[in-house]
């Protein structure tokens, strides 16, 4: 397990290149991206469709490995690490909130929103008491189709599945890739405040990639990037 240091950044990206094979060629998808954030920071990182904003959080998650450049995570650096050993440490301390929701069809919603929580071997006791918080704080403790199959489900009601189960391991780090696209307005009006007010209790950290502009006016920020030609470039946070 991971020993996070309140004192100093909880996730830090060095250097960081990325490269995509193309027909006939390699092209530069990433080219020396460098951001950190501490505990409890909301960081805002914006760019259109297809320039690498879900490259990467999968880099920052450790579900990619880079070109070059270093992950780290508090005070462990990720990459030299086996793939086995990196899956181990992000599912106790990384959550991800996919743009799709990859939930297993067959398993229920209940069953989905504990999973990350069953692979890293949590206790039953402490599964069922973090899934009653979750639900509760999602605001999904009375619908019915928590005990459906998540192959049943809507797309709404799967990406708040989708977003619960980033929480259930009781993260470090919050890495959220569209996490309010597939989210009608008064769905989003609904779970992004829960979303902040979680991170902010709790000290989690908050990385949201998104091509959308709207949340760029959210007074919550603390950091704001733009992804735009391969690199990384600060925005000035003007409320």
């Amino acid at each position: 397990m991971i020993c996070f240091r309140s004192d100093g950044p909880i996730l830090r990206c060095e250097g960081i290149y990325y490269n995509i094979s193309r027909i006939d060629k390699t092209e530069a998808l990433l080219n020396n991206v460098s951001f950190e954030m501490r505990p409890g920071e909301f960081v805002l990182i914006e760019g259109e469709s297809g320039v690498g904003k879900t490259t990467l959080m999968k880099i920052c998650a450790g579900l990619l490995r880079p070109l070059r450049g270093e992950v780290y995570w508090n005070e462990y650096m990720v990459f030299p690490d086996p793939q086995k050993d990196i899956d181990r440490r992000r599912g106790k301390n990384i959550g991800f909130i996919f743009q799709r929701p990859n939930l297993i069809p067959h398993l229920s919603a209940e069953e989905n929103i504990s999973l990350p929580a069953v692979i890293s071997g949590m206790p039953k006791k402490d599964i069922y008491l973090t899934l009653k918080e979750v639900i509760e704080m999602f605001q999904i403790e009375k619908r019915t189709w928590l005990k459906q199959s998540a192959g049943s489900l809507s797309g709404g009601e799967q990406q708040r599945i989708n977003i619960a189960r980033a929480f259930i391991c009781r993260p470090k780090v919050i890495l959220g890739d569209e996490i309010l696209t597939a989210l009608d307005k008064d769905l989003r009006d609904q779970v992004w405040p829960n979303i902040k007010v979680k991170c902010r209790e709790n000290s989690i950290a908050l990385v949201i990639v998104t091509h959308s502009q709207n949340l760029s006016k959210d007074r919550d920020i603390d950091k704001h990037f733009r992804l735009r030609n391969r690199k990384l470039e600060k925005v000035e946070i003007l409320h």
